[in-house]
């Protein structure tokens, strides 16, 4: 995972220019059972939408850690938040949360649903937290290699 997430921040410079991107990933991460590909299509996705959801020269982090046999990696803004009505349904196909000015930020609603679908593609978890006005913090696991 470490090395998914060095090539990502590599990557993701044109995405987040405009915003402060904080990287954080242990040098002794284990490795995961993971398509780094696919993984790190999540982690753009993430990333893409925290910077569509949040005003210009706000922080964005991305952290991995060490799980109870997983690595999980989280995704933090402090942009518009989403309401707690919605949360049960983001990664659902073609959702959108009303009110989110979609003529300014375009999408079709599928980002999120595909992330939850290559996760557990992966034998893994994908969740958020998130309170309106305070930001949202989006975490996914994948399982350590055998």
């Amino acid at each position: 995972m470490a090395s998914i997430l060095m090539e990502m921040e590599h990557h993701l410079g044109p995405l987040t220019s405009g915003h402060i991107v904080q990287v954080h990933v242990p040098s002794d991460l284990p490795r995961v059972l993971a398509d780094q590909h696919r993984v790190g299509q999540v982690i753009s996705n993430l990333v893409g939408n925290a910077v569509k959801f949040s005003e210009p020269g706000t922080r964005i982090v991305i952290q991995a850690e060490l799980g109870d046999q997983c690595v999980t990696v989280s995704v933090r803004d402090r942009g518009r938040g989403i309401p707690t009505e919605h949360l049960t349904r983001v990664f659902e196909p073609f959702y959108r949360v009303d009110g989110f000015e979609e003529t300014l930020r375009p999408g079709s609603g599928l980002g999120l649903s595909i992330c939850k679908r290559v996760i557990e593609a992966h034998d893994g978890e994908i969740w958020l937290e998130s309170e309106a006005g305070q930001g949202s913090s989006f975490f996914f696991s994948v399982p350590i290699a055998a």
